[in-house]
């Protein structure tokens, strides 16, 4: 699958306190992905933090590189969709 680069439906997405995505056209399920800073290998999503209280807003999320073994945070507008 290639990569969609979508700074708003992230947004949109973090917004509500998912990492998960449901096309509802195609009824394709889009995750959360990041390109590694060591090695440039497309990761999925290790772990995110939620805000604390009632809101569920995204507040950091935590990507693995399974080839170099490295977990890194990163901004919204490097995260794409895949």
């Amino acid at each position: 699958m290639e990569k969609i680069k979508d700074n708003k439906k992230i947004e949109q997405m973090m917004q509500k306190g998912e990492i998960n995505f449901l096309d509802p056209e195609s009824g394709y399920r889009y995750s959360l992905c990041a390109v590694c800073p060591n090695d440039s290998q497309e990761c999925s999503v290790a772990t995110f933090e939620r805000a604390v209280g009632t809101d569920l807003k995204i507040t950091r999320i935590t990507f693995y590189c399974p080839v170099c073994d490295r977990r890194f945070d990163c901004l919204p507008e490097i995260m794409f969709l895949r």
